[in-house]
């Protein structure tokens, strides 16, 4: 990794300085464009019943009443600037992509299962969207040297095994993004250390080793993000970590 990272910085989900209008605002957005698309019937196999008691189609949608996403999306959102050239790495065919489009940017979104890339492309010729759906490997991007003025991941990483894969899909990432871009993604991190310690989990020994492979200083995790994973999920809390790397010119 030859690029020189300036401006890193690393947000919990409950630490977000969001208002509560640019929350709800793109909130709105996304249930509207998910809404739009699951009524239009275009895809033979459904888009799924959007449901926001128990988001049941949250896997297909990354739906926007997601516990965490619904944080996440606004910070990622307005982390891009409008009108550039963007990446999502483990877009599937969720909404967001083509949210982000909107805001005349043009998105390429990659991911490996081949029939939501199918739905993506599908979704986007229909509606003329502005995306393209590629199906690849975040470890390998098909892309050129500095091709995009933003690259980001939501909640993706995380599910990268052998765990050194997670580094090298962030480091893809920092290749194909231009001087003067950045480098935007979301992890799922289990906290404490799993006991015992299971290799399919993200867990703070290895976010403590992404942040010292990218010279991030690691904030005190809230009361508030603990309290509400611990409730969420009392055997296996989890944190999401919200990660922005800012490349020099």
């Amino acid at each position: 990794m030859s690029k020189e990272l300036i401006n890193r910085n690393i947000t919990w989900v409950d630490a977000f300085n969001i208002t509560t209008t640019e929350y709800f605002l793109v909130t709105h957005m996304l249930w509207t464009l998910e809404s739009t698309i699951s009524n239009s019937k275009i895809l033979s196999n459904g888009y799924g019943e959007v449901n926001a008691v128990d988001y049941k189609s949250w896997d297909v949608l990354r739906d926007s009443m997601h516990w965490s996403r619904r944080y996440e999306y606004p910070w990622i959102f307005y982390n891009i600037p409008k009108n550039t050239k963007v990446l999502d790495v483990g877009a599937s065919r969720c909404a967001f992509q083509f949210l982000v489009s909107e805001f005349d940017s043009e998105v390429y979104g990659i991911d490996l299962k081949k029939d939501h890339i199918d739905d993506t492309n599908k979704i986007a010729d229909h509606f003329k969207f502005n995306v393209h759906g590629v199906v690849g490997d975040g470890r390998k991007l098909p892309f050129a040297d500095n091709f995009f003025d933003v690259a980001y991941s939501i909640s993706t990483l995380e599910h990268i095994i052998p765990r050194g894969g997670v580094f090298e899909a962030i480091d893809e990432m920092i290749r194909v993004t231009k001087p003067g871009g950045k480098v935007i993604f979301s992890i799922d991190v289990h906290h404490p250390v799993p006991n015992p310690k299971e290799d399919d989990m993200f867990d703070s020994d290895d976010f403590i080793y992404l942040a010292n492979r990218y010279g991030l200083s690691i904030p005190d995790v809230p009361i508030d993000a603990l309290r509400h994973v611990v409730n969420k999920y009392p055997n296996n809390p989890i944190i999401v970590a919200c990660v922005e790397l800012n490349i020099a010119e």
